[in-house]
This record gives structure tokens, sequence and C-alpha cells, in this order.
């Protein structure tokens, strides 16, 4: 008998489009939503940064063209952000929407 797992408390759903999304901070310190899936030619890695208290946690880089090509030859995984698949993105583009809603609480990326 398979055990029931707990939810991923940081996948959600994008209130635009309605697609899953996984909520991640960035090393600059703000949340972005993932399209879930890992892809062949996306352009964010986790990496790991050191908090205010000097403890190394995970955060999602985002790459620029060249370290995301050397990511994809060095077969390292990596993923998209949901504004570049979402059709409804520019609702999202204002300073505001970089705070996610209350329900979704940014998470770390899987290593």
């Amino acid at each position: 008998m398979t055990q029931p797992t707990a939810p991923d408390p940081a996948l959600g759903t994008c209130r635009s489009c309605g697609a899953r999304i996984r909520w991640v901070t960035t090393t600059d310190g703000k949340a972005m939503p993932l399209d879930p899936p890992i892809v062949p030619d996306g352009n964010v890695v986790p990496t790991y940064v050191e908090d205010p208290t000097g403890l190394r946690v995970v955060r999602a880089q985002i790459l620029t063209t060249e370290q995301a090509r050397a990511a994809h030859l060095a077969r390292r995984p990596t993923w998209r952000s949901h504004f570049a698949t979402c059709p409804r993105a520019d609702a999202h583009r204002r300073a505001a929407a970089t705070t996610p809603s209350p329900d979704h609480t940014p998470q770390e990326l899987p290593l």
C-alpha cells in the first residue's frame, strides 16, 4: 500500500492562466514562479548562497545566455520562469507582483 504524501507547499496555481507553478526565492531574495518540470533549455538553476545568519541555503539563480549554454552542455538541470510561458504574464509585471499571495511561500529548488 502506498503511503500518502504531504502536499508540496511550493507548488501552486497561476492566478492568470491556471497552470501549475513552483514558487522559489531568487538569489536576490525575490519570489519567482517557475514551471515545475525540468526543461532542457531553461535558464534557472539551483545554487547555494549564504543567508544573513551564515547558513548556506539553496536559491534560484537566473542565468545569462552564456551561463545557460554551459549548464545545458554540462547536463545540469534547468527550469524556466513561468513569466516566459504564461499567456498573461504582462498582467504580473508590476513591482507589487513580485510578492506572492499569502498562500504561496517561496521554497527552495531541489538539488
